[in-house]
């Protein structure tokens, strides 16, 4: 006896049409990952040196984590 499946109006099963929204969302999960990075990256460049230090770093890390790309931890 043959199985019959689910299919929405687009034709897609229940199991597809789910894995296809949980790639978009993963996506757009990553795409918020880097743009926290650019603003972060951003707000630490724009930091004195004196607000540097009291948080342990200088210039030079900063500098080296703000070259870094946006897909870059």
């Amino acid at each position: 006896m043959a199985m019959v499946t689910h299919h929405d109006v687009h034709g897609f099963s229940d199991h597809r049409h789910h894995g296809i929204l949980e790639t978009i969302g993963h996506a757009f999960g990553q795409l918020r990952i880097w743009r926290t990075r650019v603003l972060e990256r951003r707000e630490l460049s724009r930091l004195d040196d004196h607000m540097l230090r009291d948080i342990g770093i200088d210039r030079s890390m900063v500098d080296e984590e703000v070259q870094k790309p946006f897909w870059h931890s």
